[in-house]
């Protein structure tokens, strides 16, 4: 089973590593992601654990572990006032993470599929599929 899947320039799979988190999955590990017409398909090798209607989502992000960090020194420094400066810092890491934000049955979610940098690909086939993502949402809110 291949990591990504390319057609016409849209990357429509993607494959990541998911921690958990997502009321409506229940597993973690490698996942896969797959858009189809209205649907976003959760699954792993032949078993499907979600289907999510593309009207549910609401937002699609792409950040860098970096830019996570960033977001989390800052609440540090909120939290902690100076002393947070003086707080261990992390190494940089080059893992990336698709974010999607739901709103379903009345409940805003967050899923969250980390993207590993393999030989320079993640990156880019995650920006694609994000891309990808948001113009299929798009699409389907105006129909």
């Amino acid at each position: 089973m291949s990591m990504f899947e390319v057609s016409n320039k849209d990357v429509n799979k993607i494959s990541g590593k998911y921690g958990g988190g997502y009321a409506n999955i229940t597993m973690n590990g490698q996942l896969n992601l797959l858009i189809k017409k209205d649907k976003l398909t959760f699954s792993q090798l032949f078993k499907t654990y979600h289907i999510l209607n593309l009207e549910n989502i609401t937002d699609v992000q792409y950040k860098s572990k970096q830019e996570i960090s960033k977001d989390i020194t800052l609440t540090r420094l909120l939290a902690f006032g100076i002393f947070a400066l003086g707080l261990k810092k992390k190494k940089v890491d080059n893992s990336y993470f698709i974010i999607i934000s739901t709103l379903e049955d009345g409940f805003e979610n967050d899923f969250v599929l980390e993207i590993e940098n393999t030989i320079g690909l993640g990156a880019t086939m995650a920006q694609g599929f994000v891309k990808t993502l948001r113009n299929k949402v798009t699409e389907y809110k105006k129909v």
